[in-house]
């Protein structure tokens, strides 16, 4: 009885030191180093391996011409060089990172002064399709040479305001004004215009959907929607336009009356164009 009592005492002593020998070994070993942010192959990601770089490269025949152009990829502006402080900051290559695809860029100019650019519609765009490749640079250059003026409007002759001038007059307001209402590009700014009657535009662009002749849909900023809506005033203006005041005087009195009554026309055609201008001041208002 005494010696199976010694047995269990012996064995319970060394439970305890082994134990307590697996207790101190358990402190003693160093943590086990952790990772920060690794991915699930245990490396950090760096996005320059995921996403391309399109690099473009303005070309300008001449460092006397104006470089004002705005730069797109997919129709979205992606920058802008409207108002360059000097020819060299215009010039500088400009870098865009991409998911890995093909793209269309393409680079939008003006008249060397788009706010000036008679019956010219202001904006030019020229393309070049791009594929990009993960980790890699594309290089696309395209001109940014100002767009020349096209043929001007021909002006619709002042002769004595005799009844058939009159009504040649007359008919040619008439025609434009029908030609106006068909026009795709007025239409696709009075959607715009009453899109943003209902919702502000959350960013300083909007996308408007222009007619293939004229560059196709896409976005655009403040400042060209103000040279497209200038241009909407100018292209018919040389015959939706008041007479001048000598000439008005000249007519006899019949012709005057139902002058009158044309020229609330001309300036019902005139005030719906200006009603535009709005779209660009609320882009304006966006940008802060």
């Amino acid at each position: 009885m005494k010696s199976r009592r010694i047995i269990i005492i012996v064995l319970l002593l060394l439970c305890i030191a082994v134990g307590a020998y697996w207790l101190i070994r358990r402190a003693r070993k160093p943590p086990i180093p952790t990772e920060e942010n690794p991915d699930k192959f245990g490396k950090e990601v760096d996005i320059k391996t995921l996403l391309g770089t399109l690099s473009f490269a303005p070309k300008l025949e001449s460092r006397e011409n104006s470089s004002r152009y705005w730069l797109y990829v997919d129709g979205r502006i992606v920058t802008t060089r409207a108002s360059p402080e000097s020819h060299a900051e215009s010039l500088k290559p400009v870098e865009v990172l991409l998911v890995p695809g093909e793209y269309n860029v393409e680079v939008g100019t003006t008249t060397p002064d788009g706010d000036d650019s008679g019956s010219t519609f202001p904006f030019e765009f020229r393309s070049q399709k791009v594929t990009i490749q993960a980790g890699h640079v594309s290089r696309v250059s395209l001109s940014v040479e100002p767009m020349r003026y096209g043929e001007p409007t021909p002006i619709f002759a002042l002769v004595d305001p005799s009844s058939e001038w009159f009504e040649a007059w007359v008919r040619r307001v008439d025609s434009e004004i029908q030609a106006f209402q068909k026009d795709a590009t007025q239409q696709a700014f009075l959607d715009v215009f009453n899109a943003l009657r209902q919702s502000p535009p959350a960013r300083a662009s909007v996308y408007i959907n222009l007619p293939a002749e004229k560059g196709g849909g896409r976005e655009f900023d403040a400042d060209e929607v103000r040279l497209m809506v200038g241009w909407l005033k100018r292209h018919r203006s040389r015959t939706l336009s008041a007479l001048p005041a000598d000439f008005v005087a000249r007519m006899p009195d019949d012709m005057r009356l139902r002058y009158d009554q044309v020229l609330k026309a001309i300036n019902s055609y005139q005030d719906y164009v200006a009603q535009f201008e709005e779209i660009a001041t609320k882009l304006a208002a966006a940008r802060h």
